[in-house]
């Protein structure tokens, strides 16, 4: 799939799609182009972002009516009016989050492939770093916190991790995203039963490790060779 096509053309869909084709239609690409479903992985890696982004943009009233809205203005035809979509089921699309301008969706595009690439090459901080930097703009986006989910698993924050996969999962319910919440919440039973999680996820949230017993300094212990308090 080339990365200069609209996210109409990357779903194969037609610009008059109902949320209900949309929600097909990425169900169907994702069982057909997830990375651990397809030979090439780096490809499957791509397209799958790919359908993702898309799936975020056109799956919202509000920024698919604003994606729609900057595409007629790149054709130079007449700009249609938010209202000109309604829902699947006719009933008036109910108000929601401020919708997001072209910078802010580049922006967003731009920081999600560097947490992809981050990903790739085990830089799992700065994947945190831009997942967190694109939530501070759009905390329902489903990417962020999938990857976000995947980074913190792999530093084993499971509880945090598993906090993204199932935010992420509320918002564009699928099967993989249940699967990594079925999977992490087995680890968090497996893990805490080891004495060293229990220790570690006390410290998770903060980022930092949990913190060791201070070595007492040479004077305290010259100290109390003395007699001393």
């Amino acid at each position: 799939m080339a990365l200069q096509r609209n996210f109409y053309e990357i779903m194969g869909l037609n610009e008059t799609a109902t949320q209900q084709e949309i929600k097909v239609k990425y169900r169907e690409l994702a069982r057909k182009f997830h990375p651990d479903l397809v030979p090439d992985k780096v490809l499957g890696q791509k397209v799958f972002s790919q359908i993702n982004q898309s799936y975020r943009m056109l799956s919202d009233p509000d920024r698919r009516a604003e994606y729609d809205r900057t595409l007629s203005a790149e054709r130079g035809e007449p700009l249609p009016t938010p209202a000109a979509r309604t829902p699947s089921n006719g009933q008036s699309a109910p108000s929601g989050p401020t919708p997001l301008t072209p910078k802010q969706s580049s922006d967003i595009a731009n920081a999600l492939n560097t947490a992809e690439m981050a990903v790739m090459h085990g830089q799992s901080s700065d994947a945190e770093t831009q997942c967190r930097a694109v939530l501070q703009i759009d905390a329902g986006n489903v990417k962020a916190l999938d990857i976000l989910g995947d980074v913190l698993a792999q530093l084993r924050r499971l509880p945090e991790a598993l906090n993204a996969y199932e935010t992420a999962e509320k918002i564009a319910p699928s099967v993989l995203l249940q699967s990594k919440i079925n999977r992490t919440r087995q680890r968090i039973a497996t893990e805490s039963k080891s004495p060293s999680y229990s220790a570690a996820s006390r410290h998770q949230g903060s980022g930092r490790p949990p913190s060791q017993p201070q070595k007492p300094s040479a004077g305290s212990i010259f100290g109390k060779i003395l007699g001393r308090k």
